[in-house]
């Protein structure tokens, strides 16, 4: 990573002896995303790297699918601390500290839900940032209310905590990729 930045900041004018922090160098984020186009894991590992930032996630209908993505990048163990995959209702009450009520009241796919989730995996792992996933992936589940592709992503973090309310078509296997991408898109923008 390291010596991208080095190679990138001589080509575009900057003397090896700046060289000392990465951060300096790269004071856009151009070099993690093209204009207009969603962050990537490439991308939002370089703004994790580049920030210092460590990160805990939480996932429920991607089964861990987002931290897979993360940790298939070589050096993910420098802002990656770990990961919950919280399916049942339970898990989520007990290591995520999502009240029952909530889960009773809201259901399991909802913003609230989402929320607590996020700052629940913060929490537990002592991370910079939180974020989960919680939705349905279908093909069954869904009522007229929360149909099939509805899924909330949270991000709880020193900016606060942000979620995202998404609708995806597709198969099962489709929803849980899209929803996995749309996290990292929001992952990244929120770290930008």
């Amino acid at each position: 990573m390291y010596n991208t930045i080095v190679k990138y900041a001589w080509k575009h004018g900057k003397k090896q002896a700046d060289m000392k922090r990465p951060e300096k160098i790269t004071g856009t984020n151009s070099l993690y995303k093209k204009q207009g186009a969603p962050f990537t894991e490439k991308g939002v590992f370089g703004l994790l790297a580049q920030t210092k930032t460590t990160l805990a996630i939480a996932e429920s209908c991607t089964g861990g699918r987002l931290a897979d993505t993360l940790t298939n990048l070589a050096g993910a163990s420098c802002f990656f601390l770990g990961g919950v995959i919280a399916y049942h209702n339970t898990i989520k009450h007990r290591l995520l500290r999502v009240p029952r009520e909530t889960i009773a009241k809201k259901g399991a796919v909802s913003k609230d839900v989402a929320v607590y989730m996020a700052a629940g995996i913060r929490r537990l792992l002592k991370a910079d940032i939180g974020i989960a996933i919680t939705g349905i992936a279908g093909p069954g589940g869904g009522t007229a209310k929360q149909p099939v592709g509805l899924v909330y992503i949270a991000i709880s973090g020193i900016k606060g905590c942000k979620s995202h309310r998404c609708i995806f078509s597709g198969t099962r296997t489709q929803v849980k990729q899209k929803a996995t991408r749309k996290a990292l898109h929001f992952l990244g923008s929120y770290l930008a």
